[in-house]
């Protein structure tokens, strides 16, 4: 019996030891700092980011902001180097081709302000298929006139970078506000949410515990 217990004990030892070692070399954990990447994270959610991932184009990625690299930014590649992207009429073009989208829900948002009290905005969830990547994104709800970024030119994305896009796409923060950042400065991809932000509104959902990033 003191033998199965020793080998039970030395078995625990091993499996912790590799997943420290796969902790250090693998992964990092990352907070995310606002709601520009609702509804798939909310600011505060802790996630568990894959360092060693490739990245496609619909692809989640975590970079280092381009002008501050002591803070990091969450967004959907849109485009790689050569490729060209704009927004019409709210829809998302890359190289011309219009991405496909599907309305799913009202999705009720309550994000944090600079100053002032929370805003609580009506938006439609929809889901938008990149390639072979289907994800969630929000919309203004149809009768909403507060949205903003409704439109973008065709910008080509520029060698050894990404062109990042908030899947909050009428609010969040991108490649649009800070700009296309550089291919070395992304740290890797987020693949679940460990531990979810307080959220408000349809983001305060219990079911996002463990949740898979898309």
């Amino acid at each position: 019996m003191q033998g199965f217990l020793r080998l039970l004990l030395w078995v625990g030892l091993i499996l912790g030891l590799i997943a420290l070692i796969g902790w250090a070399f693998l992964f990092e954990s990352h907070e995310v700092p606002d709601n520009s990447m609702a509804p798939n994270l909310i600011k505060g959610d802790r996630v568990l980011v894959y360092i060693l991932a490739s990245f496609d184009t619909g692809s989640t990625a975590v970079c280092k902001h381009p002008s501050d690299s002591s803070k990091v930014v969450f967004g959907r590649i849109v485009g790689t180097p050569g490729d060209r992207v704009k927004i019409d009429r709210s829809s998302l073009y890359i190289n011309n081709n219009q991405t496909e989208t599907t309305v799913e829900e009202d999705y009720v948002l309550v994000d944090e302000q600079a100053s002032g009290p929370p805003q609580t905005v009506k938006m439609q969830r929809m889901i938008e298929t990149t390639g072979m990547i289907r994800y969630s994104i929000l919309m203004p709800a149809a009768s909403s006139r507060a949205s903003r970024r409704r439109a973008m030119r065709e910008k080509r994305v520029d060698d050894g970078r990404y062109f990042l896009m908030a899947d909050n796409r009428a609010y969040g923060e991108d490649s649009r506000v800070y700009g296309q950042v550089e291919i070395s400065s992304c740290i890797g991809s987020p693949l679940l949410v460990y531990q979810p932000g307080e959220g408000a509104g349809d983001a305060a959902s219990s079911d996002r515990w463990f949740s898979i990033v898309r």
